[in-house]
């Protein structure tokens, strides 16, 4: 039911309804995915530069992969409550048309990620900048 006028004409509010998320949780939710990227602006940035109208699939590409140097100290790839180890990696993401994106990674993402480890194959340089992650 839609918000509207009670027999008595003042206005009341439409009926809360569940869905998904408690009351609040889907904001955190999406707060804690946009604080992988930085800024509500940055986020809004990378998103509008990585999805169009036509395509639905990320579009961006490692850089780069460095020993971890950066502020961040909750794995970019998980979410706090994931548990992850220590972060072991910096990771530059470039998005179609877009200005870099700095991730910091945990083993297990550098570890699991198709596009790391290939990208890590192909950069022996950089894979023992690593050591045996």
């Amino acid at each position: 039911m839609a918000a509207g006028p009670s027999r008595a004409g003042s206005w009341r509010p439409a009926p809360v309804t569940l869905g998904w998320f408690l009351p609040g949780h889907d904001q955190k939710a999406l707060h804690d995915r946009v604080a992988k990227i930085g800024t509500v602006h940055e986020f809004i940035h990378w998103f509008d530069r990585t999805f169009t109208e036509d395509v639905r699939s990320m579009s961006s590409r490692i850089e780069s992969i460095t020993p971890h140097a950066n502020s961040k100290d909750v794995c970019s790839a998980h979410s706090a409550a994931a548990g992850c180890g220590s972060l072991i990696a910096d990771v530059v993401l470039s998005d179609a048309g877009s200005e870099h994106v700095v991730w910091a990674v945990c083993a297990r993402w550098l570890q699991k990620n198709p596009e790391a480890t290939a990208w890590l194959g192909t950069h022996p340089e950089a894979a023992a900048l690593l050591g045996a992650f």
